[in-house]
Parts: structure tokens; C-alpha cells; sequence
């Protein structure tokens, strides 16, 4: 039972995904005073993948409307450079496993930043639970009876079908 409590108190994968990338909005509206409209995270054993739409700031923006580009690629160098140990911490601390390798880059056309992050093994979650499927088609062994009206041997086949908790029942 205490083993079993142990593995209910981990986060879902889904909730572990959710909890990053709800930290990594927040940092980067903490650090950079601009939120992202979107942050994705896919956790894949001991890889985590994550998208982020909408990380250019005002000032890069301006920069960007005026056509400045390389005082925009530096801007934008700096902040990756300030943020990026940040971020790595920041998984780290969420899902207690250290970084292996971490590769993050930002697309100032794109609006977009991606990061790949190696962790040191995959991170404690919870298990999936196994679900009930909905459509269950349950066949018992064929019986043998005997038809006393007809003087013959009768094999008949049982097959329940349960769709969505409405069981049909067939006899064969």
C-alpha cells in the first residue's frame, strides 16, 4: 500500500509537461517582461521537447519592424544567452533530473524559440492507468445441450457484446 501511495504522489506525464511549460511562461514574463502565447512540452522517456510561439519581445519587435537585423540577432543572442541557464535550472528543478544536454534556439522570423533537452533518465511519473475499453466482445466456450423436442445434440455459442454499457446478447 505504501508503495502504492508513493507512485500515486508523482505526477501524470501530462502534468509534468503542463508544470513545465507553465514555468517557462512565467519566466520568461519574470526575465523578459513578455509572455508567450504558447508553450508545448512532450516529454519522451528522457527527452523533452519543447515549443514556444510568440517569444519576440516590444523592443525586439520594433527592431524587427524597422528592419534592423543584425541589432535584432544580437538582441536576441543575449537574451537566449541570459535565459538559457535559466531554463535548464528550471527543468531541472521540475522534474528533479539533471540535464544532460540542452539545445535551445530561437527563430526571430518564425516568432518561435524550440528546445531539446537530453535529462540524465527519464523522470519518476505516474504509471498509466490501463483503460476500459468501451466496445467488449465477450464469447464463452461452446456448451452442449441437449434439445429433448428435437431428439438431437444442440451446440450453441454464447457472444455478449457490451457497446458503451448496452449489452447485446447472441446466441448461436
Amino acid at each position: 500500500m505504501s508503495l502504492e501511495r508513493d507512485i500515486n504522489s508523482y505526477p501524470t506525464v501530462g502534468q509534468l509537461e503542463r508544470e513545465v511549460a507553465q514555468k517557462i511562461n512565467s519566466l520568461y514574463y519574470s526575465e523578459l517582461a513578455h509572455r508567450a502565447s504558447r508553450v508545448d512540452c512532450h516529454l519522451l522517456d528522457s527527452r523533452l521537447i519543447i515549443f514556444v510561439e510568440d517569444v519576440i519581445t516590444p523592443v525586439e519587435e520594433i527592431l524587427k519592424a524597422t528592419s534592423t537585423w543584425e541589432l535584432l540577432n544580437q538582441v536576441r543572442t543575449l537574451l537566449d544567452t541570459a535565459i538559457k541557464p535559466k531554463l535548464e535550472r528550471l527543468i531541472e528543478d521540475t522534474t528533479k533530473v539533471k540535464v544532460n544536454k540542452f539545445i535551445y534556439n530561437t527563430n526571430t522570423e518564425t516568432d518561435s524559440a524550440i528546445a531539446i533537452v537530453i535529462l540524465a533518465r527519464a523522470p519518476q511519473v505516474r504509471p498509466k492507468k490501463a483503460h476500459r475499453r468501451k466496445n467488449i466482445v465477450q464469447c464463452n466456450k461452446p456448451t452442449t445441450r441437449f434439445d429433448y423436442g428435437n431428439e438431437h445434440q444442440v451446440e450453441s455459442l454464447e457472444i455478449k457484446v457490451n457497446l458503451e454499457h448496452k449489452d447485446l446478447t447472441s446466441n448461436v
